[in-house]
Order: C-alpha cells, then structure tokens, then sequence
C-alpha cells in the first residue's frame, strides 16, 4: 500500500526526483541524479507520440525508457528535451517546431495520447524505482529498416514494429 501512495504522489507532483543509480549499473553516470520537470515529461510524450503512437503500452513504455536512459547516461545531455531534440535522433523533429502542440483530431487520437501519457508516466516511476526493464537500451528503430548505425550493436529486444538495441 505504501508504494501505491509513493506512486501516486510522485505522479501528480510538478518535478520528479530519485537518487543516482549505483555506480557501474548499465553505464549511469553515477554522478547524474535522475529529476524531470513537467516541460521534460511534455518532451517525453511529444516523442512518444510521434514515435510510437500505435504501440501498445509496452511498445510505448519501451521507447519512453530508451529516451530516459539516455538523459541517465553518460555521453548524452542530462535533460530530455535536449535528448529528443538533439540534432539528428529523431527524425520527427527535423520537421515539427518545439513548441508546436500535438493535435488531437478525433477521439481515436484521444485515446492515443491518454495511453502515451500513461506510458509516460509509468517508465518515469520505473525510473525513479531505478528499474530498467529495457536493459540499458538507448537505441530503436522500426522493423522495416537495418541503419548502418544499428548493425554493430547488441539487440535487446523486439517489441512490436521496434527493435531496441544498446552499444556493445
């Protein structure tokens, strides 16, 4: 019961917080401790939306956690938005504008973005739980593409059209 009221707390305050992960866990930056602002989880469920909008939670929860790893991580910036719109990762973001609102066109898009939003929500408990059920992921891509990028890395898994992968 106690957990559910720590869940529920975390999910309905402004900024997250959790402790650094320990050292040598799946390459976290030791030093880096994990926080999201509310303009942070925006991001997150920008790119979920455009990434993975027709996944199911798991598929959703999946590539949410791979753009978290990477704010966790050594080599990439500490905030995700600076994560999502870093030059080149995203390609979504090479034609939308930061600030650009998603539209919800209908209530089929409604019933997306509340499953984005709540995939959100659970990988960023996950993370403040410092459980990594993606293994330390930090890539994906479809399963209709084999980039260049992707061939020397080590696949963690398959989870519908995505194929998450982390460096060797």
């Amino acid at each position: 019961m106690e957990l559910v009221v720590t869940v529920m707390l975390f999910l309905v305050s402004g900024t997250h917080h959790a402790p650094p992960i320990q050292e040598g866990a799946l390459k976290y930056d030791s030093k880096r401790e994990f926080s999201i602002t509310q303009r942070e989880v925006k991001c997150l469920e920008k790119n979920l939306w455009h990434e993975a909008r027709g996944e199911n939670l798991y598929g959703l929860m999946a590539v949410a956690k791979t753009t978290l790893n990477r704010a966790r991580m050594e080599g990439w910036p500490p905030d995700v938005c600076k994560v999502v719109y870093q030059k080149g990762q995203y390609s979504w973001t090479l034609k939308s504008k930061k600030n650009q609102q998603i539209k919800l066109k209908n209530n089929i898009d409604k019933q997306s973005y509340s499953l984005v939003q709540l995939a959100t929500q659970l990988s960023i408990t996950a993370e403040m739980l410092q459980i990594d059920f993606m293994e330390g992921a930090t890539y994906y891509h479809t399963t209709s593409v084999n980039p260049t990028w992707g061939r020397k890395m080590e696949v963690v898994g398959v989870i519908g059209d995505h194929i998450f992968k982390k460096p060797k």
